[in-house]
């Protein structure tokens, strides 16, 4: 029996070991900490804290989303130029990748100059971030703060939660670095293992009756300690160069700002249309559509969320190939992860949206998601959006963005059609979910992924349904010709 026993245990060894050398698994592993957080801490929050409390702890969620706006689009370019001096790229260029390389050794050299700028630019950022979420939020805190339990716990509270802000933004980007090196691995299982300690420590200050401040000093303690391990690991990647000098910086800006700018439009215009659609739910129906509707969308982002592992780990990859003009790495690289993404969220959705709506009544005979149908198009939508997603990032790892315009368009079309249906038909909250779907569903949904393929010297049909990794090069001429790819 025992040598038996043994021989299960040694069998495993192949299972555990590829678990700890999955980013992939380490990447789920990362969201099922933060989705059993939610799960864990919302109870916990709806019994330690008042009904004003528990307003103040979303008011202060909704202040701090204001970081990715604050960043403006420079966390993606910083993330692509590491990549690219990772790939051997003797210079950034603020458009397109410039020459080919041959060498497969990083440039550390430029690595070292785009840490330095980086480190002066968040800084900056973080001044920024300090002022607009100090008089803004301050402002909104204090509105409101006599109706809490305690406002000088209170006052405290939003004092360490600007400061996790402010830091979110000085350190944060530690971490972007360390994913654009490639560090996909390390910086999932650092973020596993603090997003734990995270909800370890909020959950005994809650019990420990601390109320408003308990997320705030765990938040805090877990990001500064994430940032430090990522400075740490990403100084020890690097060979030591010369700090560069004024001018150097400021060229390296100048090449960063020209798309940095167009991926914060981009960011902005996605979360106005995600704030102004929640916006006309409450004010067309009420706020128990809105927590019906928010429900149901957060439950689909889950699914995308924990699909999408299967590619966002394997982008700075992409990045050095691309450096090289590898595009048959590349395909070979991403054909079977794309075709995992989706397999993934296909049978996440099969089993999980047919058993939301039991499991929520069984949780809460007061809360309830969507109707059946709107919820498979609210999940049918979410999937084009994937694939949409998929094809723009990997456009934008040529450092071009020409789908800019069309996608800041397409979100204003969303938000007037979702108006107008809203006003003009019963569709009720399905005018919401049909909106986006309608109004991307014209043009981004399928000319994005015909220009992304023909970009990556292929078709969107040859890298689905086949193996072979480049297509007929006089295709390719053909949809170059036709304006189909970036120049």
């Amino acid at each position: 029996m025992f040598p038996l026993k043994l021989g299960r245990i040694m069998s495993f060894k192949p299972f555990f070991r590829h678990f700890q050398d999955s980013s992939v698994l380490w990447s789920w592993a990362f969201n099922g900490v933060r989705t059993a957080s939610g799960i864990i801490l919302l109870p916990l929050l709806l019994l330690k804290l008042s009904k004003a409390d528990l307003g103040m702890f979303y008011t202060f969620g909704a202040i701090t989303q204001l970081v990715p706006i604050v960043d403006f689009g420079f966390a993606v370019s910083v993330g692509r130029f590491v990549s690219y001096a990772m790939g051997g790229a003797e210079d950034i260029k603020a458009h397109g990748m410039g020459a080919k390389t041959t060498t497969t050794t990083p440039n550390y050299q430029l690595l070292w100059h785009l840490l330095f700028t980086t480190r002066r630019l968040y800084s900056w950022l973080s001044l920024i971030a300090l002022i607009l979420a100090g008089l803004f939020g301050t402002a909104m805190v204090g509105m409101a703060i006599e109706e809490t339990t305690s406002p000088e716990l209170t006052w405290v509270a939003w004092v360490i939660t600007l400061s996790s802000m402010v830091l979110e933004v000085y350190l944060g980007w530690w971490n972007t670095f360390l994913m654009g090196m490639n560090e996909v691995f390390y910086s999932a299982r650092l973020g596993t293992l603090v997003n734990i300690l995270k909800l370890i420590l909020a959950s005994v200050l809650l019990f420990a009756g601390v109320g408003l401040l308990a997320l705030p000093i765990a938040t805090l303690v877990s990001s500064t300690l994430l940032r430090y391990a990522a400075r740490r690991r990403c100084y020890q990647l690097l060979h030591c160069h010369s700090a560069p000098k004024s001018f150097e910086t400021k060229h390296l800006l100048e090449k960063l700002w020209p798309n940095s700018w167009r991926v914060g439009i981009q960011v902005l215009s996605s979360y106005l249309r995600n704030a102004v659609t929640l916006f006309i739910c409450t004010k067309a129906f009420n706020l128990e559509s809105t927590g019906t509707f928010g429900l149901s969308l957060t439950i689909v982002a889950m699914i995308q969320s924990l699909s999408c592992v299967w590619t966002q780990v394997k982008w700075p990859a992409v990045g050095q190939h691309l450096m090289r003009h590898d595009y048959a790495s590349i395909h070979s690289l991403l054909r079977p992860r794309f075709l995992m993404q989706f397999l993934t969220f296909g049978l996440i959705s099969v089993v999980l949206i047919p058993l939301c709506p039991i499991c929520i009544a069984w949780f809460s005979v007061t809360k309830q998601v969507m109707p059946m149908p709107w919820l498979i198009v609210l999940t049918l939508n979410s999937m084009l959006e994937l694939h949409f997603t998929f094809w723009t990032t990997l456009m934008s790892m040529e450092n071009r963005l020409p789908f800019l315009w069309p996608t800041v368009i397409t979100n204003a079309c969303s938000l007037l059609l979702a108006l107008a249906l809203v006003q003009f038909t019963s569709l009720k909250l399905g005018a919401l979910v049909l909106a986006p779907l309608l109004a991307s569903g014209v043009f981004n949904y399928w000319y994005w992924a015909i220009a992304g393929a023909a970009n990556l010297k292929t078709t969107w049909w040859n890298f689905v349904f086949r193996t072979a990794p480049l297509c007929d090069q006089r295709l390719v001429n053909n949809r170059r010709n036709a304006g189909m790819l970036c120049p």
